[in-house]
């Protein structure tokens, strides 16, 4: 990927393929570009789906490019888990003390490093890349995310088969 206007076609052809199971409402991303809104220098990226029984997914990134350079991902995460409450503009209120499944993150505002967070109750055990085989943390992709989510689901196994990684 070399630019924001390439983000949105990869992002948008991904969600294009993607088959959705049927209780699974997808929301419509937020795209949001920051000073120039054709060639931006920083962007970010929200995208909610949620399923008739009350749970969850959302995933937002932010990333910034430099001219010349390659854009970087500075900030993501991908979370999945049961709606507590929702609030004015019809997503579920995201709060850091929200029970979840399967979060994986990493944090710009206190530099920690991508971790993964896993399951209920909140706050979920906190596991760093050195406590998770199988699975690069840093390079989780949204869409690798959300269909471990569709397969987890579908074939009622835990999200750590679903995405292929084991904790020590």
């Amino acid at each position: 990927m070399t630019h924001y206007q390439e983000y949105k076609v990869v992002c948008d052809k991904n969600r294009a393929e993607l088959k959705v199971p049927g209780d699974c409402t997808v929301r419509v991303p937020q795209y949001r570009a920051f000073i120039d809104l054709i060639d931006p220098p920083s962007w970010d990226f929200e995208w909610w789906l949620t399923f008739s029984d009350k749970y969850y997914v959302v995933c937002h990134e932010a990333w910034s490019c430099r001219k010349g350079k390659q854009p970087k991902r500075h900030y993501f995460s991908f979370h999945y888990g049961p709606i507590v409450r929702t609030g004015k503009n019809g997503n579920p209120d995201r709060d850091a003390s929200n029970p979840l499944v399967l979060r994986i993150c990493n944090s710009n505002k206190s530099g920690d490093p991508p971790h993964l967070h896993y399951k209920l109750p909140h706050p979920a055990p906190y596991y760093e890349q050195g406590r998770v085989d199988g699975l690069v943390l840093e390079d989780v992709d949204m869409f690798q995310f959300v269909k471990a989510v569709f397969r987890s689901r579908a074939e009622k196994v835990d999200m750590d088969k679903a995405m292929g990684f084991t904790l020590r």
